[in-house]
């Protein structure tokens, strides 16, 4: 299976992904997280993408199996060498612990498989003990059944868990080749299988999943298949055989399926994750230098492969994700005014989160710019100016936003602020104080004209330039006559400024 890595890429985590063969056939490429994709190659949604490590602090003590709690979708860990059972949250934080080699009576030995049913409880294939074991979600053990034997409802190293949407109970009988039901309290309903390599037959059945149908999907391992079946046991499909071709299985481990009803499979010995159709055709496979179980959170469509070392790390558990293209789920603000400071959050979506957005075309205001994932600045010109961002995850195709950003004209203020009220003579010339609003140091213009009113009578047009702060002052033309006289004084703005007035009486001597 062909391997491309990306120049500068970032080591240990790369994508699965699927991409075309032709009819009938697709492969699943390996590429490192962190290198954007040329454009012909834009990963899909769909894709599984490398999210993180969960439990990196965790003192794993090997082999790992994980499962989904449904209720809380918390994570729930057999360490199988560690003899426990671990609970992990979120974050990766251990919220509980079940077991341990430092427990006596040792509780659990080998815990080879866990599941989690729509309560919480959680299941424990306790291998070195023969039986399951059923705790509720904070650790108590309610009950458990089993024992060494060949009987229906023995074991003999159960390895395989599964608990479906009714609360039965599938488990794998590895060395007596054959799958078992039970409903949720431990009764036994159902025996399956025996050794053989025809349908419903099984050598050392190890992992089992359950597909979005309800189908049980049995890591047949000694037989080199996955075969399902119904939850009567009716058989279904079954796909693989021996070899280390790719499809093939050298040491099948454990089978998974995801909310499209695909099988993703661990084989420890070739070792890889391959990945297969809902009806067994081959998609592609990625080389782990350990996987051993999986598990898929319904909910969020994450993969958890556990593994000694799986992506190349240190024991623990490895999450990657369905790739989901990027897209915006906010604009900017469509509004604003000249002179005054503008900031806006373009709100984003996909996975990997958008890393970059950008303006693909028209031109953003006077004044603003794109910084991160927000549109900031001083717009200095008003006017309406479409534009086109767009937002890029290095991962999936980008996604684009059509949007129109309107500047308005700043504000501007009279104050009118004369240098007396009462003048003592009709002659004495009275200055007026125009204090324009807008901050001027943001680029807008200076200039404008300012008329003069007395009474309704315009006598004077000034051609104005204001200071530094936006401060115009003009001198009033001398009174002619003697009494009160209303002073209307206009400013007449701009291109970039509103008009604006203010009416004064003033009373001449």
């Amino acid at each position: 299976m062909p391997t491309r890595i990306e120049p500068g890429s970032q080591q240990g985590h790369p994508r699965l992904r699927y991409s075309s063969l032709g009819v009938g056939a697709t492969v699943l490429a390996v590429v490192l997280t962190g290198v954007a994709a040329p454009a012909a190659e834009a990963y899909q949604p769909g894709d599984m993408v490398y999210e993180r490590q969960l439990g990196a602090d965790v003192q794993f003590g090997g082999m790992v199996s994980p499962a989904v709690d449904p209720t809380t979708g918390n994570v729930v860990v057999a360490d199988i060498p560690g003899d426990r059972v671990m609970k992990l949250d979120g974050s990766g934080k251990v919220v509980l612990t079940i077991g341990g080699e430092d427990v006596q009576p040792q509780l659990l030995v080998n815990p080879y498989a866990v599941a989690v049913d729509a309560q919480g409880n959680i299941f424990v294939a306790d291998s070195g003990h023969d039986r399951i074991c059923k705790f509720n979600g904070a650790g108590k053990l309610l009950k458990s059944w089993g024992g060494l034997g060949v009987a229906d409802g023995k074991f003999d190293d159960p390895r395989g868990l599964a608990v479906d949407a009714d609360g039965f109970v599938y488990v794998s009988d590895t060395v007596n080749h054959r799958v078992q039901k039970f409903d949720n309290e431990g009764t036994w309903k159902a025996t399956w299988g025996k050794w053989g390599s025809g349908n419903l037959e099984f050598k050392y059945p190890m992992g089992l999943g359950l597909t979005p149908s309800g189908d049980l999907a049995v890591a047949d391992a000694g037989n080199g298949r996955i075969q399902t079946l119904k939850s009567d046991g009716t058989f279904v499909m079954k796909f693989g055989s021996l070899g280390t071709a790719p499809g093939q299985f050298s040491s099948l481990f454990s089978v998974a399926t995801d909310l499209e009803g695909r099988f993703y499979t661990s084989d420890t010995q070739n070792p890889r994750v391959t990945v297969f159709a809902p009806w067994g055709a081959l998609l592609g496979q990625r080389e782990f230098l350990s996987s051993d179980y999986l598990a898929i959170d319904a909910g969020s469509g994450r993969l958890f492969v556990g593994g000694t070392k799986a992506g190349g790390q240190e024991p623990g558990i490895h999450v990657y994700r369905s790739a989901v293209a990027a897209e915006f789920t906010g604009g900017p603000k469509t509004a604003a005014t000249a002179g005054k400071a503008y900031a806006s959050t373009l709100q984003t979506s996909g996975f990997p989160a958008v890393s970059h957005v950008e303006l693909a075309a028209g031109v953003l205001p006077v004044g603003l710019k794109i910084v991160g994932n927000k549109i900031t600045g001083v717009p200095t010109k008003p006017g309406s100016y479409p534009v086109v961002l767009r937002a890029d995850n290095a991962v999936t195709p980008s996604g684009w936003g059509a949007y129109t950003i309107t500047i308005g004209k700043a504000s501007s203020r009279v104050t009118a602020k004369f240098s007396t009220k009462k003048p003592r003579a009709a002659a004495t010339r009275i200055k007026a104080r125009i204090k324009l609003s807008a901050p001027y140091t943001t680029g807008l213009s200076k200039t404008g004209k300012v008329q003069v009113y007395y009474g309704k009578k315009r006598v004077k047009t000034y051609t104005v330039k204001a200071s530094k702060n936006g401060v115009i002052k003009v001198k009033l033309p001398k009174f002619t006559k003697k009494g009160k006289t209303k002073v209307t004084l206009k400013y007449l703005g701009n291109s970039q400024l509103k008009q604006a007035k203010r009416t004064v009486t003033v009373r001449v001597r």
